[in-house]
């Protein structure tokens, strides 16, 4: 029983060193703060890995084959899904829908701040 946790452990630390040549390039636009939030590189989550998190907005980036960008909840977290070819062909794009994800869920979280403190 001890063996296959580790296993799964092992698993995700291999996952978790593994970067796609997309996930490379649009990592370099999220690091650092550069959207004005922090990100972090590879969140797995209930199995799944996800290409980015930001903890502060519990979003959710990933980068997969599928048609095109969606948003997305799973569980309590937002999740904005690309495909491979938008962040190759259109990163301009995909960078756009980031910061509008980014700026709105600021402004709800401005919004729930300033009906807290109006109690």
């Amino acid at each position: 029983m001890t063996e296959n946790i580790y296993n799964h452990r092992s698993n995700n630390t291999k996952l978790l060193k593994y970067q796609s040549f997309h996930e490379k390039i649009l990592w370099e636009i999220l690091r650092k703060r550069r959207q004005g939030v922090k990100f972090r590189r590879q969140k797995i989550l209930y199995g799944k890995r996800f290409s980015f998190y930001c903890p502060s907005l519990k979003l959710l980036i990933d980068i997969d084959n599928n048609d095109s960008p969606r948003f997305i909840e799973y569980e309590k977290y937002n999740v904005l899904l690309f495909n491979e070819n938008e962040i190759e062909n259109n990163l301009e794009l995909a960078v756009d829908i980031i910061k509008n994800e980014i700026e709105r869920f600021e402004k709800i979280n401005l919004s729930i701040n300033s009906l807290l403190n109006d109690r």
